[in-house]
Formats: structure tokens, sequence, C-alpha cells
């Protein structure tokens, strides 16, 4: 199972992914994977698989829409 969140701007800061992630991980027994498109890859940790937006263009919850552009997950990733 793929998880995907999003994370750009300064709204909520990174500990809030942490947060996501751990609680996820916490909740569940199905093995999965945990991917944060943000903005600022650098600003998180080891543990998150950090991505880029896919359409850096795009504001607020509308990045979410882009999740399924066609190529942003690659084939068997979700």
């Amino acid at each position: 199972m793929l998880i995907c969140c999003i994370n750009t701007g300064a709204k909520y800061p990174r500990e809030y992914v942490v947060r996501l992630r751990d609680g996820v991980a916490r909740h569940t027994t199905v093995p999965h994977r945990f991917v944060c498109f943000t903005d600022d890859p650098a600003a998180y940790a080891d543990g998150i698989d950090k991505r880029d937006l896919p359409i850096a263009a795009l504001d607020g919850w509308w990045h979410k829409v882009a999740l399924f552009k066609p190529g942003v997950l690659e084939d068997g990733e979700w």
C-alpha cells in the first residue's frame, strides 16, 4: 500500500508529516510505504520518502489532484 501526503508552504511544519507517518505505522498492520510530496524535500529527515511536487505552479489542496497525473507515481507503486 502506498500512503501519500502533501506538505507545502508554512501552514503545517514538517513535524506534522512525521506524526502522520508514525500514526499510520502505529495503526496499520498492512505493509506500506509513506511518501511526502513537498516543496522543501531537504527539510525532512531520513525515513520519509520525499518527492518534489508534481506541478509546482499549483496552490494548496490542488496539489492532491496532481497526484493522479500520469507519471507521478511509477507503475506498480499504487
